[in-house]
């Protein structure tokens, strides 16, 4: 088996344990330097993947990036199945915040409301990000996060693949009018309700990496690596049932 994760940043590990190796400088300060490469590497064994991985007893490969949209998500995801060699796989998808927005500038941007107050934001970035995201109703991010967890969906039932997924940020929501539910339409085995509260709703202030860095830290990852660990066996015996 080999695993992918595909997520934002709550699933790529950022700033998961800066503090060790960089004492009390900003994460977003040593993202930007030369040194951030080599934290990665030594974070590398402590992030969501690498700790489930350990617990399957496989491989794995994390193409989570900080600041993902759902759409982000679900075409990254797609376009890795796409070219992968891997067989026997099962796909950990941790869906993001809705008011996240995808944009082209020579490749794919994802925007959200906080590159907003981001004072180098370009002028017509922040057009897009005032009238794609900030005027919006609710129900057209909705409808966005429900599109994009459609398209994933569709693309893994179609080729039988599996799948182990949760809602790492994102307001619980009532099923919206003229929409299917998602709880109708998602496939594989899901730690949280397509439409319920997320991962970063149910966590307490003593799960985070800080009063001011609402991630996960390290405890709270170990724990959900465990829960995602536990739903991946469970949808392996699930697959093996519908095929006899």
């Amino acid at each position: 088996m080999h695993l992918v994760f595909s997520g934002c940043s709550f699933v790529e590990g950022e700033a998961l344990c800066w503090q060790e190796f960089y004492g009390e400088e900003p994460p977003r300060i040593i993202a930007r330097d030369a040194r951030h490469a080599d934290y990665q590497l030594r974070r590398e064994p402590k992030t969501l993947a690498a700790r489930t991985a350990a617990l399957v007893g496989c491989g794995y490969t994390n193409i989570s990036h900080d600041g993902m949209s759902n759409l982000g998500i679900a075409h990254r995801t797609i376009e890795w199945l796409e070219s992968t060699s891997h067989e026997d796989l099962t796909v950990c998808v941790g869906w993001t915040e809705p008011i996240r927005r995808m944009v082209w500038d020579g490749f794919w941007i994802n925007m959200s409301v906080h590159a907003f107050d981001d004072p180098k934001l370009p002028k017509e970035f922040r057009s897009f990000v005032e009238q794609a995201i900030l005027t919006r109703p609710e129900e057209d991010h909705l409808l966005d996060y429900l599109t994009s967890v459609y398209l994933l969906n569709n693309y893994l039932q179609a080729r039988n693949i599996r799948s182990v997924q949760w809602r790492s940020m994102g307001d619980p929501f009532d099923p919206l009018p003229g929409l299917a539910n998602p709880k109708n339409l998602v496939v594989g085995q899901w730690l949280t309700d397509p439409n319920g509260p997320s991962w970063h709703n149910l966590m307490s202030d003593d799960q985070r990496i800080s009063p001011s860095n609402l991630h996960p830290n390290q405890a709270e990852v170990a724990r959900h690596a465990d829960r995602i660990a536990r739903a991946i066996e469970q949808a392996a015996l699930n697959q093996i049932g519908s095929c006899r």
